[in-house]
């Protein structure tokens, strides 16, 4: 597949109508791109999480399922992949929310509990605390299927253009 810059794509970083319908799985094949390879959205990559973020004026929520392919220690999820899930469904958030393009500037993460993989279908919630010119400050917590908090994160996103 060749290398593509977002920046070039006719769709990349609209703001979808406040219509659209939910339980799509990422923005970009809500914006009819059928060719994206997103690790974190979509069906087509194959070790993919496969979010289908649920977004609700500035919050969403998204089911985390991790597979085998997943783990780090045996039967738990990588903990770097836990921390690319919740970036994954921080970054939908505000764009999907807010519209334009905006990039992860600051994500730092508190890994409380270890994630099961093989089977158990974890939560994860995020929420736009407030924006602040080109600043979104954002939040998100895990929670484990035992309903036992996992992790919580908390990060500055970054607007990158007007």
């Amino acid at each position: 597949m060749p290398t593509r810059s977002l920046r070039h794509w006719p769709w990349a970083w609209t703001r979808l109508p406040a219509d659209w319908p939910t339980g799509l799985p990422c923005a970009a094949v809500a914006w009819g791109t059928p060719d994206t390879f997103c690790f974190g959205c979509t069906d087509d990559h194959p070790a993919g999480f496969r979010l289908v973020p649920q977004i609700d004026d500035r919050q969403a929520t998204a089911s985390f399922a991790p597979t085998h392919l997943h783990e780090g220690p045996p039967g738990l999820t990588h903990g770097g992949l836990t921390m690319a899930a919740i970036d994954e469904v921080m970054t939908l958030l505000t764009c999907m929310a807010l519209g334009g393009e905006w990039v992860t500037g600051t994500l730092t993460c508190r890994l409380s509990a270890p994630l099961p993989t093989g089977g158990p279908v974890h939560s994860i919630a995020a929420r736009i605390d407030r924006v602040e010119g080109r600043k979104a400050f954002v939040t998100a917590t895990v929670t484990s299927s035992e309903g036992i908090t996992a992790a919580e994160a908390d990060g500055v996103w970054i607007r990158t253009a007007d």
